[in-house]
């Protein structure tokens, strides 16, 4: 049966069938071809992974050490954090969150600043008041204990280690807060020393104290009101989607809903700096792997031109001979992109489970500077698709250009290249 006599899938059968077999016809550049696809996906993607396993460490530590992934505050109170514009009874916003599925736990705080003193030093802090028996599922301090225990009874304080060193106290001494309350009043109170924190973070280290809500509510005066409802997500891609919902249900209400983007805009834009670094220089590597694959292409057609004159000289038409040469370009291509992702799938899966440190030294450093020693990994169906999918079309527009160039050549100059230009 003539090829122009083929149905449509039986044509595509048939080409595929014999790009497979033209390919190994010359396995040593066939191979390379596949190396420079299957390397080129694992650096895109593994980095890529890498990438964004360590913004979710990053995100993750800094939201389970204060923020929580949304919080919901009175309209006013972020631009002033003053208790003019505190929540007076939270009982029906806490009813509502009892019954969203995307919530995994929500808090009550009241945070002010005042003054803590020692018998030998004075200094400004951030006073957060905690519900001791919610705020440990929202916050990952618990595991961050350098000494003692986390604040349970009335009297109780914790303070980061920083600024324990800064007042020179340890576990059991008599810190005194003072600060202004709702009411205008200046409230005075009396604590003890229960815990100190290391997080790892400086600033929040030497500028944070945590006493119970209770004794919060008598040293500012809030008669039962608070500053804030802190949240915990199931998963914190659901934070803008949760926040723009929260926002609908609690419309006219005078309340304002932020996520941790909101709360944490630094941490955002130097995420989003690192992330365009990284994929200007992922891009650029991208560039050289293409012009790998294409020039090993472009070799591999040119080196067969006298091949495909004797090809055209016996009836094949120019159109069937870009095709051919397109069908080998679409089982290399394919063949490569498909190892590099399942390569890239295993790998990544394992480095998920299995995240690596970098030496104890650099291990250290990054710990004393409130980062995980570990990089971790996040490989997801949407990397692997996008990346693969680059590759895939990348590569195949770069084999038009060889495809084209031999199949516009009478058979003539394609037997003889010698009497004409290429």
């Amino acid at each position: 049966m003539a090829l122009s006599q083929l149905t449509l899938p039986g044509s595509i059968r048939l080409y595929l069938m014999l790009g497979w077999r033209n390919l190994w016809r010359r396995p040593r550049r066939s191979l390379l071809t596949l190396f420079a696809i299957v390397l080129g996906l694992l650096l895109f993607i593994l980095t890529r992974g890498i990438q964004m396993g360590t913004y979710e460490k990053i995100i993750e530590k800094a939201v389970r050490t204060n923020t929580g992934y949304v919080q919901i505050h009175k309209a006013g109170y972020r631009e002033n954090h003053s208790f003019e514009y505190m929540i007076g009874d939270a009982s029906a916003i806490e009813a509502m969150l009892e019954k969203e599925p995307a919530v995994a736990a929500f808090t009550r705080r009241i945070t002010s600043e005042a003054l803590i003193a020692s018998d030998k030093s004075t200094t400004g802090t951030a006073v957060i008041g905690v519900d001791a028996s919610r705020e440990f599922e929202i916050t990952t301090l618990k595991t961050r204990m350098k000494e003692g225990q986390l604040p349970s009874l009335q009297g109780d304080i914790m303070v980061g280690e920083r600024m324990a060193k800064n007042l020179k106290v340890g576990l059991g001494d008599e810190l005194i807060l003072i600060g202004s309350g709702a009411d205008g009043s200046l409230g005075a109170d009396r604590y003890y020393l229960k815990g100190i924190f290391a997080t790892g973070v400086a600033d929040f280290d030497s500028s944070i104290a945590m006493i119970g809500i209770d004794d919060a509510d008598r040293l500012f005066s809030m008669n039962g009101g608070i500053t804030e409802i802190v949240i915990h997500l199931n998963d914190f891609n659901a934070a803008d989607e949760v926040s723009d919902k929260l926002r609908s249900l609690l419309a006219g209400s005078g309340m304002e809903v932020h996520s941790w983007k909101e709360l944490l805009p630094e941490m955002v834009q130097m995420i989003t700096l690192d992330n365009i670094g990284g994929l200007v220089m992922l891009w650029f590597f991208f560039i050289i792997v293409i012009a790998v694959i294409l020039n090993t292409i472009l070799i591999a057609t040119l080196e067969r031109v006298k091949e495909f004159g004797i090809m055209m000289s016996l009836g094949l038409r120019p159109s069937q001979l870009f095709a051919l040469i397109m069908s080998e370009a679409v089982v290399l291509v394919l063949t490569g992109t498909l190892i590099g992702l399942a390569l890239s799938w295993a790998i990544g899966g394992y480095l998920e489970q299995h995240p690596f440190g970098l030496g104890e030294s650099v291990s250290k450093q990054m710990e004393e500077q409130g980062l995980s020693p570990l990089i971790y990994t996040r490989i997801t169906a949407g990397l692997l698709l996008s990346w693969g999918g680059a590759i895939f079309f990348t590569s195949m527009l770069a084999a038009v250009y060889p495809a084209l160039k031999v199949s516009r050549l009478s058979p003539l100059k394609a037997m003889h290249p010698g009497r004409g230009e290429l």
